[in-house]
């Protein structure tokens, strides 16, 4: 019988017991993405499946949905797993990247898995790529990261050093500030401004949350 986790918020009810390497996310190492451009990625894996008892188990094949927009995607083989595709029938483009282990499953959830493929990245600025992954397991349980824990990817517009202006092609609040501007020096706009830079921001009177949807804005690298 298999057993599929619960969303995150579930979990934390039903296992508020569970050791704490339970809780880490599937999620790609820190590395640039510019809208539209070649992207290598690497997926941490960094623990199996659990149980309703929180027993983790080791992983014995990954799975991870392609979404539209991301082209010419071709895996790697990862250490003891063997990478093959599924792809569309009609347009052949890739949907799935499949990872299987290329032994049995280890008696103990014990090692870190990277799994890493590159493709062509989609040209929407200042969107999360979402990557729906799937864990299986011995002991026939799976784990699935989607919804509000699915792995992703940042996409930034290209840049250049020096001051750089952008269009936001939707609204862009205080949350995606923090996550897209996080090595900018400063971000402008409507006389407000920003910085993930502790000391920039404390130098800041009028601090910018929020640029609407059609605004024009600088950002400095």
């Amino acid at each position: 019988m298999k057993f599929q986790s619960l969303p995150r918020f579930a979990v934390a009810c039903v296992l508020l017991g569970a050791i704490s390497v339970a809780n880490a996310h599937v999620s790609f190492v820190a590395n640039t993405a510019y809208a539209g451009k070649s992207y290598v990625a690497t997926a941490n894996i960094p623990h199996g499946c659990e149980d309703a008892s929180a027993n983790l188990y080791d992983t014995i094949r990954v799975e991870m949905v392609i979404p539209a927009g991301f082209t010419g995607v071709r895996p790697a083989d990862a250490p003891n797993f063997t990478a093959s595709i599924e792809t569309d029938v009609v347009t052949g483009a890739v949907t799935k990247l499949i990872w299987t282990k290329n032994t049995a499953g280890l008696p103990a959830d014990t090692n870190f898995i990277q799994v890493t493929f590159r493709g062509t990245l989609p040209n929407t600025p200042f969107a999360n790529l979402e990557l729906a992954t799937t864990q299986f397991c011995v002991g026939d349980t799976t784990r699935i990261w989607s919804g509000v824990d699915v792995p992703k990817i940042a996409l930034l517009p290209a840049r250049a050093p020096g001051w750089n202006k952008y269009t936001a092609q939707a609204e862009i609040d205080a949350a995606t500030l923090g996550a897209f501007f996080k090595d900018a020096l400063i971000v402008w706009s409507n006389n407000a401004a920003y910085s993930a830079n502790p000391i920039t921001n404390n130098l800041i009177t009028n601090k910018l949350t929020l640029i609407p949807a059609g605004a024009e804005f600088w950002v400095k690298y």
